[in-house]
């Protein structure tokens, strides 16, 4: 059970008035410093005391008087720490987020090619996070990582199309709440398979100790775009400096087509006999025909021209596509 849950709610304020409060937010951190770094060290300290402040009291209420409601005082002030970093990792990383640089693999005519349909084809929406790859989660530095996606619109000569692109670090707090520093963009994408690389400043442990006490670390990156949505999870390999935590691997990782690490939180959807696997949403190309009842792991979700679907893996590495009848 999550020992502390803190909610932000602008009442009656709208997307557009949220927006403009953000903005002024982010200029006025801006200008007042220099840096990430500067930026985080100034503003962690209000924030993890006024965080701290209120775990501690919602644990004392938790636990009541005496020694257990000091303990969950003391839980409570610890989680009300880690909310408060990440409260102020999110509104730093807002305000000095770098845009990533995007290099255009494939036209859209080559992606409709590969998925076996016609390149001058006109009403063809569709969005997919391609791979993920990351380098190791080491606090103090930059995490590196880079994305392939391909995009297609159902207008041929669309260019510079705005999209909304969330790259979000998960984690999970003493408490098991699951936690996101979130840092929400606008950008322009072309059609077509593109690679964007970029880089997310994290804190030190020296500046953030609280996170020591945080596990399962993972980079979520969510796409909205052209009235769909893509979302994708990696977990991350977490080094302190030199040396690895509890054996995991240095070794970046690589989400691909045919290569993707479990999620953090699995999920996975029942197939029957005979369902039809698709190589990409939308696709009219079948890559397997499962041969019996299976639940299999759900890689992505993606909704093009209203209609959901679900990318899955089979046991043997196949990926394909699915309408998704379940939500």
């Amino acid at each position: 059970m999550a020992l502390l849950t803190v909610a932000v709610a602008a009442t009656g304020c709208s997307t557009a008035q949220m927006q403009q409060m953000k903005d002024e937010r982010n200029q006025k951190l801006k200008a007042n410093y220099a840096s990430f770094d500067s930026c985080f060290k100034e503003e962690k300290v209000a924030a993890i005391a006024s965080m701290a402040l209120l775990g501690g009291l919602a644990g004392k209420v938790v636990g009541g008087s005496g020694e257990k409601g000091d303990t969950a005082a003391a839980v409570g002030a610890v989680i009300g720490g880690i909310l408060g970093n990440k409260m102020a990792w999110g509104n730093c990383l807002d305000a000095f987020a770098v845009k990533p640089q995007t290099v255009v693999l494939n036209d859209r005519a080559t992606v409709l090619t590969q998925s076996g349909q016609v390149s001058t084809q006109a009403n063809v929406k569709s969005m997919a996070i391609r791979s993920i790859s990351a380098g190791p989660l080491i606090f103090g530095r930059d995490l590196e990582l880079a994305v392939t996606y391909s995009y297609i619109s159902d207008n041929p000569s669309a260019r510079d199309i705005k999209a909304r692109v969330s790259r979000n670090l998960v984690f999970t707090a003493p408490d098991g709440s699951r936690q996101e520093v979130a840092s929400n963009t606008e950008d322009t994408i072309q059609q077509g398979e593109s690679r964007a690389i970029f880089a997310i400043p994290t804190p030190s442990l020296e500046d953030a100790q609280e996170l020591q006490s945080t596990k399962d670390w993972a980079f979520k990156l969510v796409v909205e775009v052209d009235g769909m949505r893509q979302e994708k999870i990696v977990p991350l390999t977490v080094t302190q400096s030199a040396n690895v935590i509890a054996g995991a691997s240095q070794t970046p990782v690589v989400a691909s087509r045919n290569s993707v690490p479990t999620p953090t939180a699995l999920e996975t959807v029942n197939l029957s006999k005979g369902t039809k696997l698709f190589k990409a949403a939308n696709s009219p190309v079948v890559v397997t025909v499962t041969t019996k009842s299976i639940s299999l792991p759900v890689v992505q979700r993606s909704i093009v021209g209203n209609v959901k679907w679900i990318q899955v893996r089979t046991p043997e590495g196949t990926e394909g596509w699915l309408k998704d009848t379940l939500k």
